[in-house]
């Protein structure tokens, strides 16, 4: 995963001051595959994270349930949520004064909300 978070590192360090939250996109959930990205201790993207201070949410599938995570590795302002399976409907996320993140799955059922 070194190149991801190569890469992911690099558009934040090219936008810095351009955003005031960040939402990533992912297949996997975390887990010790891929601990290198999401790291605190070994460069990953948590670190990044903490050093900016802003909300970001880790947003994924690949487990085939709603399941949202707050405090995601201990940081106050990073989010995990995982999208439900192939069935679901598209998730609409609407980002409202950088700080709350609204999660539409248009079920009727899930909408969630975090980092206020």
């Amino acid at each position: 995963h070194t190149e991801q978070l190569k890469w992911t590192k690099q558009q934040i360090a090219i936008n810095e001051g351009f955003f005031d939250s960040i939402v990533i996109i992912g297949h996997s959930p975390p887990s010790a595959l891929n601990r290198d990205f999401f790291s605190a201790k070994e460069s990953g993207i948590s670190e990044t994270v903490s050093e900016l201070g802003i909300p970001v949410v880790y947003i994924h599938g690949s487990g085939h349930k709603f399941v949202e995570e707050e405090q995601f590795n201990n940081l106050d302002h990073f989010l995990r949520i995982q999208i439900p399976g192939r069935t679901s409907n598209p998730v609409k996320v609407t980002i409202k004064n950088s700080n709350v993140f609204f999660f539409d799955f248009r079920d009727g059922n899930t909408t969630t909300q975090c980092c206020e």
